[in-house]
């Protein structure tokens, strides 16, 4: 099958023939519906030298993923064959009271883990192919009816991002309160969506949502009274089946520019390049 891979650091990707995997008791084999492009990858590509992360290539880049169940491994009976799937992108150990909690992103013991803080694309492979290989059925969301893959997959980090963040204050966001969203792009469009979608609108709460760069200066004087500044990473299974309803139900809508497998070497370039509004969602098998 195709895949587009990372092949080592501080380059960029490249189409390659792998095998097809097949699944191990416990596992579920995936067809690639939609993979998100996600301008993390281009930190992965291009910034990151050796030892950054905890896990080292070559591997297949896509980590926000949608698509049919392919093929069942040994004991896997909560899922079906041809059913539209979602994939949770944190692979946790699975163990540890954070993961037995739903808490993946922050799983405790990384060295239990299929690859230490990473998943499928980032350090495992991922979605850029024909399909794709998820180690535990935990990590697939069915899809509610009315959602495609090709739709739902960047709402695997780009939705789930901004709604785990804003969650973390919804206590705050009561009506009259004001939620003011700066640098608007493809976690941003979405993360307005959802404080239209479900909150009442600070004492306030200053978070920052993903790989922007930039510092923030704190101290005493250095932000208003009272205000918490806080980072969050990502989102876990419960709020992933969340963001997929609300897209369901009309409330959740992710900007898209679709591109064939073969075009993904492109779609990452306009990425880098700014030119792409929204989304990128590289297809690997037509919808």
């Amino acid at each position: 099958m195709k895949a587009l891979r990372l092949r080592s650091w501080q380059n960029g990707p490249a189409l390659e023939e792998v095998p097809v995997p097949s699944p191990g008791t416990g596992e579920v084999l995936v067809r690639v519906g939609g993979a998100g492009a996600c301008h993390s990858d281009l930190h992965l590509m291009y910034e990151f030298p050796p030892g950054t992360v905890p896990w080292t290539p070559p591997f297949t880049l896509g980590h926000e993923n949608a698509g049919w169940v392919q093929e069942l491994g040994e004991g896997v009976d909560e899922l079906e064959v041809g059913q539209p799937v979602a994939v949770v992108g944190a692979w946790g150990c699975g163990r540890c009271s954070r993961c037995r909690a739903g808490l993946e992103t922050y799983c405790d013991r990384p060295d239990l883990a299929p690859v230490p803080g990473g998943g499928g694309g980032l350090g495992l492979d991922g979605g850029m192919a024909e399909f794709l290989l998820v180690p535990a059925a935990r990590h697939l969301v069915p899809l509610p009816d009315g959602l495609d893959p090709v739709r739902a997959a960047p709402l695997t980090d780009a939705g789930l991002t901004p709604y785990h963040a804003v969650r973390r204050s919804r206590e705050k966001l009561t009506p009259g309160a004001v939620a003011l969203g700066i640098d608007v792009g493809g976690l941003g469009h979405l993360g307005i969506q959802v404080l239209r979608a479900t909150t009442g609108g600070m004492l306030g709460d200053l978070t920052i949502v993903g790989l922007g760069g930039g510092t923030l200066p704190v101290s005493f004087f250095g932000i208003p009274y009272e205000v918490s500044a806080q980072t969050t990473y990502w989102g876990n299974r419960a709020e992933l089946v969340e963001v997929l309803d609300l897209a369901a139900r009309g409330l959740l809508h992710a900007e898209i520019t679709r591109f064939e497998l073969d075009q993904a070497e492109r779609a990452y370039g306009l990425l880098r390049s700014g030119a792409v509004d929204g989304r990128v969602v590289v297809v690997p098998n037509g919808t």
